[in-house]
């Protein structure tokens, strides 16, 4: 067998290497199978296939090997199969919602957030705020696509929890059933928006009066000017550095609450909160916008990591407040986060699902349809008429 001598080896090597530095730069690296933001219908194809590949009905549907059902999923599920129900997503978000149900808690009420939380030989409270407040937005799509009144019903039953031991009766929400009673935003913008969908669902102005509530009192504990929204304990005090999740949860919330009511403090905050990622948050040189944020002595965020979910959920944000305010500079801000982060997405897994809400929400505008408040309240005030008899004496 002929074999190269060392001599030969390092000559036929530095021949290689003269070769593929003569290419051009382009064909040196190596192409994304992902589509390029600008085509928005071949990306969102493109990552809902990434998202289909991790269906196991094995495990449930869209569920992860931790146990948790994946929300997002679920929700790209309903959304790609609206008006047909022989569209597989349809049957995949349906599947995964009825399993998602077996983590119900029966006695205490409410869902537990991952199925290794349901071990006999664990005492758990693990339930979560923000998995609950996801539920219950599914429950009701499920209901909403299905007819089916059991959605409706597992979603009273999980308000009924969200009474009891989650609602904060000054307004606000806590974070879980276990732990600290500080209202945190980012649990409460989760909150916040499933309280929204059940006023709509229930056209009760009473619900949506106490989503009010609760996004004015998180606004007067947690807002900081220049900086944003704050994690903050008992006393008023900063208990962690500022976090990208709370701003765009709580962005997020306020695009809901002015979708369904039209209060204008509401989109007002909103913008406020695309305004301050756009020109605080964002990173200028690599693109995307920062996990968490540290003020310095000058004023100044300096900024530290860029964390994929939360980079989802603000192009998310801003895609919606571009809609709900029709101002095209958060539609950019979005697409310059799916750029720097979707090429990234080449195989099979969730964290596609959440970007691929995000570009849908570029061109579709998916805001739940408000009821006729002015009507309702109207109906409240008129009393009811009192029908009369007329009977002769005797």
């Amino acid at each position: 067998m002929f074999r190269l001598t060392p001599v030969f080896r390092l000559a036929a090597l530095s021949g290689l290497m003269i070769v593929f530095a003569a290419l051009p730069a382009d064909a040196k690296k190596k192409e994304s199978p992902v589509p390029p933001v600008q085509d928005e219908p071949a990306l969102l194809t493109y990552l809902a296939g990434r998202v289909e590949a991790c269906y196991d009905s094995t495990r449930g549907g869209f569920v992860g090997k931790d146990g948790v059902p994946r929300a997002a999923a679920m929700r790209l599920g309903f959304l790609l199969s609206q008006d047909d129900p022989d569209n597989p997503w349809h049957g995949r978000a349906i599947a995964t919602l009825d399993w998602t149900l077996s983590l119900r808690d029966t006695v205490g009420g409410g869902f537990l957030h991952a199925a290794d939380d349901q071990a006999l030989d664990i005492p758990s409270f693990h339930k979560r705020t923000d998995s609950n407040a996801e539920r219950l937005e599914l429950l009701l799509e499920g209901f909403e696509v299905t007819g089916d009144p059991v959605y409706r019903n597992h979603a009273a039953q999980v308000v009924d929890y969200f009474q009891r031991v989650l609602l904060d009766g000054r307004g606000g929400f806590v974070a879980g059933q276990s732990g600290d009673r500080d209202l945190i935003p980012e649990a409460n913008g989760y909150a916040i928006r499933a309280w929204c969908a059940w006023a709509v669902a229930t056209a009760d102005p009473r619900v949506r009066g106490f989503a009010y509530k609760s996004v004015d009192q998180v606004w007067a504990q947690c807002w900081e000017d220049g900086v944003g929204l704050l994690r903050k304990g008992t006393f008023g005090e900063v208990i962690e550095t500022p976090q990208l999740i709370d701003q765009v949860e709580m962005g997020r919330a306020l695009v809901m609450a002015a979708s369904i009511g039209n209060r204008e403090s509401d989109r007002a905050r909103a913008a406020v909160l695309g305004d301050l990622l756009l020109g605080v948050w964002e990173d200028k040189e690599k693109g995307g916008f920062a996990t968490r944020a540290k003020v310095d002595d000058k004023g100044r965020i300096k900024n530290s990591g860029r964390d994929s979910y939360a980079n989802a959920q603000a192009a998310l944000f801003l895609a919606e407040l571009a809609t709900l305010t029709g101002d095209d500079k958060y539609r950019d801000g979005a697409r310059r986060a799916i750029a720097v982060f979707t090429p990234e997405i080449e195989k099979p897994e969730f964290e596609a699902a959440d970007w691929a809400l995000a570009v849908r929400a570029l061109s579709t505008d998916d805001r739940p349809q408000a009821p006729n408040w002015a009507a309702l309240a109207e109906r409240e005030r008129t009393p009811a008429k009192t029908r009369r008899y007329n009977t002769r004496r005797r």
